[in-house]
């Protein structure tokens, strides 16, 4: 898995399957499962997609492109400790999960569709980088 990708079992699967044809899926399940463990990799759920696995293993957030489901890596803001301000008493904080939905650039610039081609009516604009 190339850095920055975020895929999920069935295609790092199909991945794999091109260099060892005859690897099963359960393999690539349970191995997924134990780089998760040992902290090689982090999984992350990114809306409707099913579990992505990331390889991108410092604090950051998720930018989902809602037209073509591009996903970007983002900066996490980590004003304030990235904290809620109240959480439920006597709960522990073990992660925190980020994401952010909107239309990309690319997709933005397309001449086709709804309020793609120009500033989409009431959203926040920016430039990530």
């Amino acid at each position: 898995m190339a850095a920055r990708e975020h895929l999920s079992a069935d295609e790092v699967w199909a991945r794999v399957r091109q260099q060892m044809p005859q690897i099963s899926r359960a393999t690539v399940y349970r191995n997924l499962k134990k780089l998760v463990r040992q902290g090689a990799l982090t999984s992350v759920h990114l809306g409707r997609r099913a579990v992505c696995f990331d390889v991108t293993l410092h604090p950051h957030d998720h930018f989902v492109c809602r037209v073509c489901g591009a996903v970007q890596d983002v900066p996490a803001d980590e004003a304030g400790g990235g904290l809620p301000a109240v959480l439920p008493q006597g709960s522990l904080v073990q992660g925190r999960s980020v994401t952010w939905y909107g239309v990309c650039a690319p997709c933005r610039a397309r001449p086709h569709g709804i309020g793609l081609a120009g500033r989409v009516p009431g959203r926040m604009e920016t430039s990530l980088r």
